[in-house]
């Protein structure tokens, strides 16, 4: 287990921040194990607890990792008691975050800047006849510094029922609207963040540790910094690699610093 002092822990376990751990928690029927991984401006997060309580138990896994882009969580719930109201279930959470900051050289035609987050997992069991298991979701972010802008990824993903499920959610930006113009290129500042989280009910697993994968689709040319400098660095990435160059590395710290100041720009950012 963690021994840093600033690490916070859930009634039930939940965990965020950087390291992992593994523990039981005994609880009272009706209640919910909660498990929570993030990653922002630290590389990975994860967690995982077990709850139990009389006539079952449930289990709840979570991780999230920036180099990788990943989010993972997996849960199930064990009970002798098919009645929600009474028996254990489970709450799990995956996030990450991070800041961008996207140089696109003027002399690209319709520059390609898509953000994709693909979702893959399965729910299964046999718990009340007509009932639901839970629900399992997703979710893309997009939004500027500055506010200008803001794009949430479509379509939306639920899945609430057994099955296989995979699809993927989309950002295009459209428009470099509140970037900064550099003379040859555009300097589009953004914060990401993705999401998957799941709540399961009695007799029911899980399973959305495939991944949810963040990838991006960038025009050849474009290249990106992140705040955090080690986003989509690690193995099974599609994506454009940082730049090492001084200059972009500069202009990255002083955008960062600068967080929502408006910029004086010497031109207008296209429409894509």
């Amino acid at each position: 287990m963690p021994t840093d002092p600033l690490v916070q822990f859930s009634t039930s376990g939940g965990y965020t921040g950087e390291g992992t751990f593994t523990t039981p928690v005994i609880q009272q029927p009706g209640g919910v194990t909660f498990g929570l991984a993030s990653a922002f401006g630290t590389h990975s997060s994860r967690a995982s607890i077990t709850g139990v309580a009389p006539g079952g138990s449930a289990s709840a896994s979570t991780s999230s990792d920036l180099r990788t882009g990943a989010l993972k969580l997996s849960g199930s719930v064990n009970s002798d008691e098919l009645n929600p109201a009474i028996a254990n279930g489970f709450y799990a959470i995956a996030n990450l975050a991070d800041l961008l900051t996207i140089l696109v050289p003027k002399a690209l035609d319709h520059p390609t800047i898509i953000f994709n987050l693909d979702v893959d997992g399965v729910i299964g069991g046999s718990g009340v006849a007509g009932g639901s298991p839970g629900i399992v979701q997703a979710g893309l972010l997009m939004t500027s510094l500055d506010g200008t802008i803001s794009y949430r990824g479509s379509p939306d993903f639920q899945a609430n029922a057994l099955g296989s499920y995979a699809d993927t959610l989309s950002i295009a930006i459209a428009s470099l609207q509140g970037a900064e113009d550099l003379g040859d290129a555009w300097l589009l500042s953004v914060q990401l963040d993705a999401s998957l989280f799941a709540i399961g009910d009695p007799n029911y697993s899980f399973d959305f540790s495939n991944t949810a994968q963040l990838r991006f689709e960038l025009s050849d040319g474009i290249t990106f910094t992140s705040g955090s400098g080690v986003l989509l660095a690690g193995p099974q990435v599609s994506a454009v690699p940082e730049p090492s160059t001084a200059l972009l590395a500069f202009l990255a710290f002083g955008v960062f610093l600068a967080g929502g100041t408006s910029w004086r720009k010497a031109g207008v950012p296209p429409v894509l």
